[in-house]
């Protein structure tokens, strides 16, 4: 007989507020704890904890005992904290600074409630972006794994064969990783036997790692009752394995990575129905971000000029940080993946945040005005690209694009009425009826909005969507695209999988399809032709298929996830540019900032003299806030070459540091000032947070005590 081998397990314990407590109950974390509780007393395991930050603050309120025992378990060592994020939420959907502040508040509510943070970074969900890397090294993260498990959505990432990868960001940051190999059980506990049987778990020492999601609820699947049975076969196996339990931080510290593992985009796929009920709810996120951005913008400025300030405290910290929460409630995976079975709750969390939010940016504005420190932004005129023909198709002066941006199978009906150089048109087709709006704008915009009636549904999926084409006359050469912290030269290639079920989501089988060629962006893509670069920008979609001479947006999916509670309307805003020849990575964000964002969003204002603070240089600026006494500004080298970005105020700089996304300071950046500005050394892709302080300028109190005999009465 072959020396008996061993074989480490790990596996992860999934659950979160979003969804599973709006659907199946406020007791959903207790009970999930509980159910983890009988698998560890029952047999002698190690559980990956993947709750949501907003979960554990959930659980903390509600049930101090499930605290108590997961503090104990981590303590013991039998439970491992997984993931860190705030709500779970798929990453490359939300804006940039969305992906920061669901990192930094997820890792600030562990560590608050349980005294310990996420050490590893590993979600069940897909939440995967090339610069995510460098953001988890910036959080302090010491080891990753890449295995999102297939659930409603079917996400698909390269498979290899190593047990530990360098994983890379463009800018040269690494963290210690798990790939997706077959010793992760993409089909959970049940194919666990059978695996042993796998050649690359036949070295002793060797890994295997599954997700599962116990709940003891009679509508849920993975019961305990379930599990604790393949569980128990597994440890007491016949195939002459020891099963080792493991903590994946363990396993990573004890060996090291065989090879460097950049994930390009084009490389993965997340399998969701994006563009599902005309991608409304990543609309409300967009639109939220960008109101909760300006308005830190402006009440950090506010802050800066003394008494009287907009509020009673010099900055809102309160109703911004509360507004940022409801944002990120909207964003968990469920609130869109499951945005039917949940109801739309996530768009209402979403709109609360916006409402939150837009009262500091009235008051700030009403605030900078009454000291004639805001002026409106004048748009720098020029010639519009772009005209309307006499049968209304729209043509771009460099014949780069077909004249034609109608959704496929639409087609102008009558038109409504032109007002101000905007032009209204009827469309229709056999799913119903709409109105197409088309501005020419003075910025050389083209702006379209397109407003959908569906008396008929398309078929599901989203190879049945309702497609806006861009076809252009001749051979696209270069695609690029925007995700989180990065712009870069991308390649839609490759077919991948997307599933959807034939009827009941519980319940019924799955059918898949299969997605060509996709083109994933956050706001924005470029196509570059012998003719010319043309700019596309979105205010809510997120993918586009490219087909041969042509690149069509995804803007309606009917999901079958959602069964019958889809939306039949939907407003879809979509923007087209030409960019310049020489058009540089900034030019690209710039454009498509104007496209949609306020113009008084930090990255705008901070290039267009309309804030406190102006820059120059490589860098694209996501956030201006304040952070006690310190203004906290936040940019990325765009480039992908090193460079300087220049900064000015109006003020004495007194200090000026850099730290990582957890506020600690950054060792490594060393930034120069002198009177009214700063230099910032850049790496190539390098993500930089800024914390400066003024001379002479602290948060004024009132002297209240000069008053004593009034407020004692």
């Amino acid at each position: 007989m072959n020396p008996r081998r061993t074989v480490n397990f790990a596996f992860g314990h999934h659950k979160h507020w979003t969804g599973m407590v709006w659907e199946w109950g406020e007791d959903t974390l207790t009970v999930s704890v509980q159910s983890l509780r009988i698998v560890l007393d029952q047999l002698p395991l190690i559980a990956g904890l993947n709750f949501d930050g907003k979960g554990i603050e959930y659980l903390a309120e509600r049930d101090p005992a499930s605290i108590e025992w997961l503090r104990d378990a981590l303590g013991e060592g039998r439970v491992e904290l997984w993931g860190g994020t705030y709500t779970q939420p798929y990453g490359h959907m939300i804006g940039h600074e969305s992906n920061v502040r669901q990192r930094q508040t997820g890792v600030a509510a562990f560590r608050r409630i349980l005294g310990e943070r996420p050490r590893v970074f590993v979600e069940e969900e897909f939440d995967l972006f090339p610069q995510l890397p460098q953001m988890l090294t910036l959080l302090e993260y010491e080891g990753a794994m890449l295995f999102p498990q297939h659930t409603w959505h079917t996400p698909t990432i390269p498979e290899t064969e190593e047990e530990v990868v360098s994983w890379m960001s463009p800018d040269g940051s690494s963290l210690p990783t798990i790939p997706y190999s077959r010793r992760c059980l993409i089909r959970g506990i049940p194919t666990a036997l059978d695996r042993l049987d796998d050649p690359l778990l036949q070295e002793d020492g060797s890994l295997l790692v599954t997700w599962l999601e116990v709940l003891d609820k009679p509508n849920w699947m993975w019961r305990s009752e379930f599990v604790l049975p393949y569980l128990r076969a597994l440890l007491e196996n016949d195939k002459n394995v020891r099963i080792e339990p493991t903590t994946l931080l363990a396993f990573l510290q004890e060996r090291a990575p065989s090879r460097k593992l950049l994930l390009p985009q084009e490389e993965t796929f997340h399998g969701i129905s994006v563009g599902k009920n005309g991608d409304a709810l990543p609309r409300l996120w967009r639109s939220a971000e960008g109101v909760l951005l300006t308005a830190e913008h402006l009440s950090a400025w506010c802050s800066l000029l003394g008494r009287p300030y907009p509020q009673f405290d010099a900055y809102p910290e309160w109703q911004l940080a509360e507004a940022w929460r409801f944002l990120m409630q909207s964003q968990g995976h469920d609130a869109y993946e499951c945005e039917g079975l949940t109801h739309r709750v996530g768009r209402r969390y979403a709109q609360m945040a916006t409402m939150l939010a837009k009262d500091v940016l009235d008051r700030t504005k009403t605030h900078l005005k009454q000291k004639d420190l805001l002026r409106t932004a004048d748009a720098e005129a020029q010639p519009c690209p772009f005209q309307v023909l006499p049968d209304g198709r729209i043509a771009d002066e460099l014949g780069i694009l077909e004249p034609c941006l109608l959704p496929i199978g639409w087609r102008r009906e009558t038109e409504v009425g032109s007002a101000a150089g905007c032009l209204r048109y009827d469309i229709g087709s056999e799913w119903g009826a709409g109105v197409q709006k088309v501005t020419p704008g003075a910025d050389g915009i083209l702006r379209i909005q397109t407003t959908l009636a569906l008396s008929r549904l398309p078929e599901a999926g989203i190879l049945q969507s309702i497609r806006l084409p861009l076809r252009f006359r001749s051979e696209p050469q270069t695609f690029r695209a925007d995700s989180p912290f990065l712009v870069t030269t991308v390649r839609p290639i490759g077919r991948w999988i997307h599933r959807q079920p034939t009827g009941d989501w519980l319940t019924s089988p799955q059918w898949e399809e299969w997605i060509e060629n996709p083109l994933t962006f956050l706001t924005f893509f470029t196509v570059q032709t012998d003719r010319g670069e043309v700019l596309f920008a979105s205010k809510q979609n997120t993918l586009a298929l490219v087909r041969e001479n042509a690149v069509e947006v995804v803007l309606f999916t009917r999901d079958a996830w959602d069964e019958d509670a889809v939306d039949r309307r939907a407003t879809l805003d979509s923007a087209v540019a030409l960019l310049p020849a020489d058009a540089t990575n900034l030019d690209r964000l710039v454009t498509a900032a104007r496209a949609f964002l306020h113009p008084l969003h930090p990255s705008l204002a901070t290039r267009n003299g309309l804030s406190f603070a102006s820059i120059q240089g490589p860098a694209f600026v996501t956030c201006v806030r304040k952070e006690g006494e310190d203004v906290e500004v936040r940019l990325f080298e765009t480039e992908g070459s090193a460079g300087e970005a220049l900064l000015e105020f109006p003020w004495q700089v007194e200090s000026a540091t850099c730290v990582n996304l957890v506020g600690a300071e950054d060792g490594d950046l060393s930034p120069e000032f002198e009177d009214r500005r700063i230099a910032l050394p850049l790496r190539p892709h390098q993500i930089v947070t800024l914390r400066i302080r003024f001379q002479g300028i602290r948060t004024q109190y009132p002297d209240i005590d000069r008053y004593r005999d009034v407020w004692v009465g």
